[in-house]
């Protein structure tokens, strides 16, 4: 097995395993990575985490866009959408980041005022 040297590296092989139910530790690791490490790259792929069969995976998912800033249309639908969620550390999550987006929006209206 060659060496995994750089964090980019690391995230890819974390982030593309799908091949079994247990390897959602790894899915998640590289939703932390790539928010830790400020990867850009990987939002489209963060973006379908966020419908992952794991809880945790879309958990951490959803951290990793908000700590990216993916603040976009498709975000805020998503948002909405894990306003649903089962897990409820998600849709608190979700809340959570739709009520900051909203003050951010807000505030951004007034300075034109």
């Amino acid at each position: 097995m060659e060496s995994v040297t750089s964090t980019e590296e690391k995230v890819a092989i974390l982030l593309r395993d799908y091949s079994t139910p247990e390897s959602w530790v790894n899915r998640q690791l590289g939703a932390q990575l790539a928010a830790q490490s400020n990867l850009e790259r990987y939002t489209p792929t963060l973006f379908l985490l966020l419908e992952d069969s794991n809880e945790w995976v879309r958990f951490h998912a959803l951290c990793a866009l908000h700590s990216l800033k993916a603040e976009s249309g498709v975000f805020t639908i998503a948002l909405l959408k894990l306003e649903r969620d089962p897990f409820f550390r998600v849709r608190a999550k979700a809340k959570e980041v739709l009520l900051e987006l909203n003050q951010n929006t807000t505030q951004a209206l007034q300075s034109y005022g």
